[in-house]
């Protein structure tokens, strides 16, 4: 059972593959701490028997990765989905994000953050100069791999301008808030 996470043995852990018109691997790799697990399945078409239907494309696959390797005081986490296709294909693709990370960022025994910002669904809103900073902060982070999407409010609240006299442009920071 899921709630019983904290008493589960990594002695059961084990690597394994699977084809059944699909492939499955699992890896893990006790000495690093390291799980992976990879499904490569073929293009079934997407919204089938709806208005949205997208026919299935011959020839492409999806690849699903997720891993996870354990460190002293986190456990680091890493998820990709690549679409594969023939050179010649013109369909279009929709863009798929894997359920799994959806169920990550809800599960309340999981918090997920990257470069010092939590990963919960919540926007980063920036009402005062050290939520400025700390937004420059992820910005400017090159270990970043995350997008950042801006949206700003043409309202009373977004004029209300915090009092910004210089910021460190030493580190890749922008001076009045470009």
């Amino acid at each position: 059972m899921p709630q019983q996470y904290a008493d589960f043995d990594d002695e059961k852990i084990q690597s394994f593959s699977i084809n059944l018109g699909f492939q499955i691997d699992v890896i893990y790799i006790e000495s690093l701490g390291v799980w992976s697990f990879r499904i490569v399945e073929p293009d079934m078409g997407a919204n089938i028997g709806t208005p949205k239907e997208r026919k299935a494309v011959s020839g492409r696959t999806f690849t699903t990765e997720i891993a996870f390797r354990k460190q002293d005081d986190c456990v680091e986490i890493g998820v990709r989905t690549i679409c594969s296709e023939p050179s010649d294909n013109t369909q279009e693709c929709e863009v798929f994000r894997p359920s799994v990370v959806k169920a990550l960022a809800e599960n309340t025994d999981i918090r997920l953050s990257q470069c010092g910002w939590m990963l919960n669904g919540q926007a980063m809103q920036i009402t005062s100069k050290n939520e400025l900073e700390k937004f420059f902060d992820v910005f400017g982070d090159h270990a970043r791999s995350l997008p950042i999407i801006l949206k700003s409010l043409q309202n009373e609240q977004a004029e209300q301008r915090v009092g910004i006299a210089r910021l460190d442009t030493k580190r890749g920071r922008h001076p009045k808030g470009c």
